[in-house]
């Protein structure tokens, strides 16, 4: 019974690591659009003062 328990708390452990990797992963992923969004802003503004 002892060893259910420890597993069980081990597998929510495991869970909400994988779960704030996949939230950075994801955090990243939306900077690096943001990022790209802005850069192709920067070109439009560019284009459109030459």
């Amino acid at each position: 019974m002892c060893l259910l328990g420890n597993a069980s708390v081990g597998a929510r452990k495991f869970l909400v690591k994988e779960t704030r990797i996949e939230m950075q992963q994801l955090f990243l992923v939306l900077e690096s659009l943001r990022f790209r969004g802005a850069i192709d802003i920067l070109s439009m503004i560019m284009k459109l003062k030459c």
